[in-house]
């Protein structure tokens, strides 16, 4: 249960962007790297609209779903699914919570540090440099985006590697997908970005409805 809500929520920017027509790059990696990071460092909260496209590469079939995702820092995060099932996933900053409004199930794990997402989500929570964490190359580019391809130095369960479009302007990450082991591509676009705007702190409290049953999850050793 837990791996798999890693695969839908674990790419804070996805879906594929086309690609770069051109392999010839039109500035460095190491100035990329240098300014994304500087940007997120920057970046206390981010509130979006997200098209998300999960594509099963052993059955041939893709599920899409849209909604909102809202993100502070330190390590707060809110999504709330509104197709195809309306579900609402809270970080609150020590527990997970997951709610699934359609029949009202709720699951829960606790003293959640979110290591394995902050692995996966560095440049969002500024505490790492992403050549810390993976090895990052540099795909194509021309002078208006960078495709980067980041895979990490240390073996992950749940990833394989993800790719990165970069806007060349701002030195946002405008697109991402996720690779897991088995091939499957976990893709996210965000529209309408608000980045260092104030979210009521609502956002990121959950309290489960007096007549549902929380269900504890726990890690995989």
């Amino acid at each position: 249960m837990f791996s798999n809500l890693l695969s839908l929520i674990l790419p804070l920017f996805s879906a594929s962007a086309p690609a770069p027509t051109t392999a010839t790059p039109a500035v460095s990696l190491e100035r990329i790297l240098d300014a994304v990071e500087q940007r997120y460092n920057k970046t206390k909260t981010l509130d979006a609209v997200f098209d998300q496209s999960f594509r099963n590469k052993a059955f041939r079939r893709t599920q899409r779903s849209t909604g909102t995702v809202r993100f502070a820092r330190p390590g707060l995060m809110e999504w709330r699914y509104q197709t195809p099932s309306p579900r609402r996933f809270v970080l609150d900053g020590t527990d997970l919570w997951i709610h699934q409004l359609d029949d009202g199930q709720v699951f829960v794990r606790r003293q959640y540090d979110g290591d394995d997402l902050k692995a996966a989500l560095r440049f969002l929570w500024g505490d790492g440099s992403l050549r810390s964490t993976y090895n990052v190359r540099l795909l194509k580019s021309d002078k208006k985006r960078a495709l980067l391809k980041l895979t990490p130095k240390k073996p992950v369960g749940y990833y394989r590697f993800v790719r990165l479009a970069i806007d060349l302007t701002t030195y946002r990450v405008t697109h991402s997908v996720v690779v897991d082991h088995r091939g499957n591509e976990n893709r996210f676009a965000f529209r309408k970005a608000r980045y260092n705007a104030k979210l009521p702190a609502k956002t990121f409290r959950f309290e489960a409805p007096a007549e549902s049953v929380v269900t504890e999850l726990t890690s995989a050793k």
